[in-house]
């Protein structure tokens, strides 16, 4: 079928929105399992 370009922003759109909702849902979990350390070699 033929889409328009509304049609095909709605629905590159809306096939992002799981992915979202999965990381907002697991921003918490994610943003302890990071850790970042700075070392300074001389």
């Amino acid at each position: 079928w033929k889409w328009g370009e509304t049609e095909a922003a709605t629905a590159s759109i809306l096939a992002l929105v799981p992915y979202y909702l999965v990381l907002y849902f697991l921003r918490h979990k994610m943003a302890n399992s990071f850790k970042f350390t700075i070392k300074n070699y001389h």
